[in-house]
């Protein structure tokens, strides 16, 4: 069970005009049959249909079955009136859903025209036209219920069918991302959420047509809007259209706000500082946190451009200002003592300027972890360690607080115009954000930027009442700059024994990704049948001037004793020419194209039935390089009788595409929709579908990051020759290569003369660490199945139950770990090699040539079998939903101590939750004075809210660093496990 508290003090200014807010992704639908009070049909009845918020109308006549459809509708408010011969005129008012095909039927009643019939209804609780299994929520809902750092994400988990715990953490959330918080404002957000045992991976996210799902990693998200400027979320467990190729797991797709007639808005802001808190940060103690605040403020306004003339526009803002406690940082780190000692003996080294001059500060409760006769028992006070008082504090413990800022701001604007054949919108987000604060030691304080630019803009064209036209274009660019400020003449310094490092990490670091978008979708209605032909593309690319973090070069001390001796252990984290066997600086530009095509009928082939049938073809793209400096060395198998043989005799070659043809996905795809009774109240829908997980451009080519032919990163070791060694020397610039001194690599015992490379694309003894993908490679296919049993119990009252399974195929090593560049396993190892070996042993490889190869190829499966009890209500005033699901996935396609026959490791999935119940909740409370007057006013619009989630904790391997050198894979003193 995960549970989740937050104290949050809000103070809320809502500014309301005249008007309600209006919405508009155009992908809902309505159909229905018009009957007279004999269940005859009634033909050529006139059907109008009008938003009662843009006033946008629609017309449309009955066919010789009663059937009338309209389609490519904005969800919102709306009002059907039926007009026919010898039938008094029917009214209905009703809400329409993101992504819904509503059937709404309407019956007759014989009478004068001049008579009518008004009827105002609910969103139905069982829509008898849907295939699909999902929840949405809408603006009330999202406005109310709780939302961790204002992200709607955190409400994704408590859709029935789905588990995981949003943004509270998991497997599905990957510590990589940069800039990742629970708020809005990051370029890439993971959310630990999962459907149809897919994982996080196979998630799919969209807002209008917009699709924000990174091309970098599976399942993340690129823009997490303002929730003040969405007006539904609709989140879809099972769907089986085929517009869109990927997406077995979670598909989400969020429609923004438009502006209306009337002008209409809000401001509010969400506040919280320290003395809401806990004094301390840990129960008991004394040391405090430090400082901190929010302000989380958020302002809207739409309304008309041109009064009257269906010309509309819609503006939002999010500020974020904020400061947060680091919480006590435990850290170990050098001793002042120690740095004294130095200072007297060693006044001229790199290393004693290190330890007297980046002093970590603000630390508290500072006490003595080791002393020199903790590291140097039986030498210290001897030659050995240049007699060093064996009682010389060495490392001490303390926290560390401080106060890092927040700060970020999102942009949207809409702009929406109505023609009388056309309909033209286009929609813009601007999310800028910058965070740090100080570091332990000043130093290395830092700041951090990253910004985003998305827009779209749609035109639909009404040809006739039974065809049109909808294109789309896209467009999102982030870019991030990490380690923007700080002493970069410092290299990144590790010493064993201690935690705190020195130096920058990641120095300068930028990156760049382009995303572009275009679709065409045709749609016909023709009888029964509504049918749609649809293309769709995509470009993007991936572009890393590192020439920072990869020329600022990282070296491990064995103890602080050598620091100040200046004799590192390694030196690496810089990127060679192995051509040349010289340092180059790092520049990555790669690109990848996709495209697909899918057709789809929805057909209404009974009064109760209706059917969904698809397929959809995509090509998946094949990335290619777009500089000298990008070189794809794939690693490719060699020949032999058996796997270890191939990995033996294989080699590194460039390729200017990174496999040999772009992976190709065929998927068909069936649902249907089953009104049993005819009367509404019992229903039976599922379907059956095929689903590729696109692994994405950066999970193909990022493999060959550090592959040669192209740049690589070698290791230096003391022990290497003298002109290959280490070289401990401070840099003298804040620019890339930051005026380092580097080890030449031609020259020495591991390359005597460039280029360096041997046979087999790599360097006997350099312990290259390489990637490698099976140029063959194709996508995983995902087979989904389900069933839903629907019941309605009263008229505001269903349950249900759902039934979800899926197998899929083709899974890759590693691939079902969340969030991650790249993927792949070792082949490059023989396992347990390192077993009765000394510690710290260099394991046997198969292929001399290269350290670990992390390879990638289709050789995993996974399965999952789940059954989820629903139970929902919906009033006037709010709703209630509670669901519970019994589940099982299970895979082989992780990390595992062999890559040879995975499916030994067959087991539960990272993301297995065999059981979980979730609840959420929302009423609005009635105004006093029927909500006239002041007191009315003032007393109305509150309203109570909540959501919970209990589910069983998710799978863990433990593992173990102690040597093997006693033989055996075991810890010195055994291990006890609790089930739990």
């Amino acid at each position: 069970m995960n549970g989740h508290t937050s104290r949050v003090a809000r103070l809320l200014v809502v500014m309301l005009f005249m008007g309600g807010p209006a919405w508009g992704q155009f992908t809902a639908s309505i159909q229905g049959t018009v009957v007279d009070q004999s269940g005859a049909v009634v033909a050529q009845a006139k059907v109008d249909l009008l938003n009662t918020v843009t006033r946008v109308p629609a017309t449309s006549t009955t066919d010789g079955s009663g059937n009338y459809r309209f389609l490519s509708l904005a969800p919102g408010s709306y009002k059907i009136t039926v007009e026919a011969k010898g039938f008094s005129k029917s009214e209905t008012s009703f809400t329409l859903e993101t992504n819904q095909n509503l059937n709404l039927p309407i019956s007759l009643k014989v009478g004068a025209a001049t008579e009518s019939v008004v009827v105002t209804t609910e969103p139905p609780l069982l829509n008898t036209a849907e295939t699909r299994n999902q929840q949405t929520l809408q603006a009330q809902e999202l406005s109310t219920l709780p939302l961790a750092g204002r992200n709607l994400l955190s409400l994704i988990s408590v859709a029935p069918g789905v588990s995981g715990l949003g943004l509270a953490g998991g497997p599905g959330v990957a510590s990589g991302t940069p800039g990742t918080g629970v708020d809005i404002f990051s370029t890439e957000t993971a959310a630990d959420v999962s459907a149809n045992g897919q994982g996080t991976v196979a998630n799919m996210w969209t807002i209008d047509s917009l699709d924000v799902t990174s091309n970098i990693r599976q399942g993340v998200l690129n823009l997490v809007p303002n929730p003040d400027v969405i007006q539904e979320t609709n989140i879809q467990v099972n769907t089986f259209a085929s517009e869109y190729g990927r997406g077995s797991g979670l598909q989400t797709a969020l429609t923004t706000k438009s502006g209306t007639d009337t002008f209409h808005g809000l401001a509010s802001d969400y506040f919280n500082y320290q003395p809401m808190y806990a004094k301390y940060s840990l129960r008991g103690s004394s040391g405090s946190y430090a400082p901190f605040h929010s302000n989380n403020i958020s302002a809207t306004i739409g309304g008309p451009i041109i009064p009257h003339h269906q010309f509309f526009f819609f503006f939002g803002v999010e500020p974020l200002r904020s400061s947060y406690s680091t919480g006590g940082v435990g850290l170990t780190f050098a001793d002042g003592a120690f740095a004294s000692w130095a200072q007297t003996n060693y006044p001229n080294t790199f290393g004693t300027k290190i330890l007297n001059t980046y002093v970590p500060t603000h630390i508290v409760g500072t006490t003595v972890l080791k002393t020199a006769n903790d590291i140097f028992p039986g030498t210290c006070g001897t030659a050995a360690t240049n007699n060093l008082p064996c009682s010389t504090p060495m490392i001490d413990s303390g926290a560390f607080n401080a106060t890092n800022f927040r700060n970020g701001t999102q942009y949207f604007v809409r702009v929406d115009k109505y023609f009388k054949n056309d309909r033209i919108y286009g929609s813009f987000f601007r999310t800028l954000l910058n965070y740090g604060g100080p570091a332990a030691i000043p130093q290395f304080s830092t700041t951090n930027s990253t910004w985003e630019r998305a827009f779209q803009v749609n035109w639909t064209h009404t040809f006739s009442p039974t065809l049109l036209n909808e294109a789309v274009f896209a467009q999102n660019r982030i870019e991030g700059k990490l380690d923007e400020t700080g002493d970069f003449t410092i290299p990144g310094i590790s010493v064993t024994g201690q935690n705190l490092g020195y130096g920058l990490g990641f120095a300068q670091g930028n990156f760049i990704q382009h995303n572009y978008h275009w679709r065409d979708v045709l749609t016909k209605i023709r009888g029964a049948h509504v049918l749609k032909v649809g293309y769709e593309g995509w470009f993007g690319d991936d572009v890393e001037p590192f020439q920072g973090p990869w020329s600022h070069p990282a070296f491990s001390f064995n103890n602080l004793l050598a620091l100040a001796q200046d004799a590192p252990a390694t030196e690496g984290g810089v990127m060679y020419d192995p051509i040349a066997g010289q340092q180059q600086l790092w520049d990555w530009n790669a690109a990848s194209k996709t495209w697909g095509l899918f057709v789809e009928d929805t057909w209404k082939a009974r009064r109760n039935l209706t059917l969904t049938l698809g397929f959809r073809f995509d090509d998946q793209g094949n990335p290619y390089s777009r500089s000298t400096s990008t070189v794809f060395g794939n690693f490719y198998l060699g020949t032999g009788a058996t796997f270890d043989q191939r990995v033996a005799t294989g080699f590194a070659k460039p390729t200017h595409n990174a496999v040999n043809g772009s992976p190709k996905a065929y998927t068909p795809r069936l649902a249907a929709a089953w009104d049993i009774n005819g009367k509404g109240d019992w229903l039976l829908r599922g379907g059956f579908g095929m689903y590729s997980n696109w692994l994405t451009p950066a999970n193909i080519q990022e493999e060959f990051r550090g592959n040669p032919p192209g740049l690589i990163l070698p290791t230096f070791f003391a022990a290497n020759a003298p002109g290959n060694r280490p070289v401990f020397v401070p840099g003298t610039s804040s620019k890339p290569p930051f005026g380092f001194t580097f080890p030449a690599l031609a020259g020495t015992a591991l390359c005597p003369t460039a280029p360096c490379l041997d046979t087999a694309g790599g360097i006997v003894g350099a312990g290259l660490s390489i990637g490698g993908i099976d140029p063959n490679i194709v996508s995983p296919t995902a087979y989904i199945f389900a069933a839903t049993l629907e019941h309605k119990l009263t008229s505001h009252l269903v349950a249900s139950v759902l039934y979800s399974g899926s197998h899929t195929s083709n899974l890759v090593g590693h691939g079902n770990a969340g969030g991650l560049v790249s993927y792949g396993v070792d082949i490059n190892a023989v396992p347990g090699d390192l077993i009765g070996k000394p510690p710290n042993s260099a394991p046997t490889r198969l292929n001399p040539s290269f350290g670990a190869i992390a390879y990638t190829q289709n050789d995993r499966v996974g399965n999952y079998n789940g059954v989820t009890f629903d139970l929902r209500a919906r009033v006037g005033r709010g709703f209630v939903d509670a669901s519970y699901t019994r589940s099982s996935s299970q895979d082989d396609a992780s990390r595992f101590p062999t890559a040879i026959n995975p499916h030994q490791y067959y087991g539960p999935s990272p993301w297995d939750v065999p059981n979980r119940f979730s609840v959420s909740f929302n009423y609005e409370l009635p105004g006093l004075q029927n909500g006239q007057g002041f007191v009315g006013h003032a007393s109305g619009g509150w309203g109570l809210s909540g959501t919970s989630i209990y589910q069983t904790g998710y799978p863990f391997t433990v593992f173990t660093g102690a040597s093997f050198s006693a033989g055996g894979d075991y810890n010195d003193a055994p291990v006890n496990t609790v089930k739990g």
